[in-house]
């Protein structure tokens, strides 16, 4: 998680980049409190999507970032010639099948943060930062957009 800064060394003000990956996690060893004794570590896990949304929102992120494995969202990895999601409204996206275990969550928690806050959400490559932020890579999601749009 941290503040997004492109490869041009632009930064992008009030954004936040999320990775999928796992927060650390301390509690107090026995017989202490948080802050004021030893910790240790605990490994536990989080529903990250939420955890995103949660911080996003506290934070006033904008846009809200996260980091793929993957340039896009593909609206079909089955085939050879994937659509490419340029931009999509929450809605729109909700209709689409996207698997569990990929960026099903990822689109979901996108969504839910793009209506309740609506600002728009980037999902990209980190190393593609600027351009995902231009729109000119990535997907975005936001309550102005409408149906869904495709990269060429």
């Amino acid at each position: 998680m941290g503040r997004a800064v492109g490869k041009s060394g632009t930064i992008h003000p009030n954004s936040l980049v999320m990775t999928p990956m796992g927060c650390p996690w301390a509690r107090p060893a026995s017989g202490s409190t948080i802050g004021m004794g030893p910790e240790e570590g605990v490994e536990v896990v989080t529903d990250r999507g939420f955890a995103w949304d949660v911080l996003a929102r506290k934070i006033g992120a904008d846009p809200f970032l996260v980091s793929a494995d993957t340039e896009a969202v593909f609206l079909d990895l089955s085939t050879p010639n994937q659509p490419v999601i340029k931009r999509a409204s929450p809605e729109a996206l909700e209709k689409q099948s996207f698997a569990a275990a990929s960026m099903g969550p990822t689109i979901a928690v996108g969504g839910q943060l793009a209506q309740l806050t609506d600002k728009t959400v980037a999902i990209g490559k980190l190393a593609d930062l600027d351009p995902v932020v231009a729109g000119s890579k990535g997907t975005s999601t936001s309550t102005d957009a409408i149906g869904v749009t495709f990269h060429e």
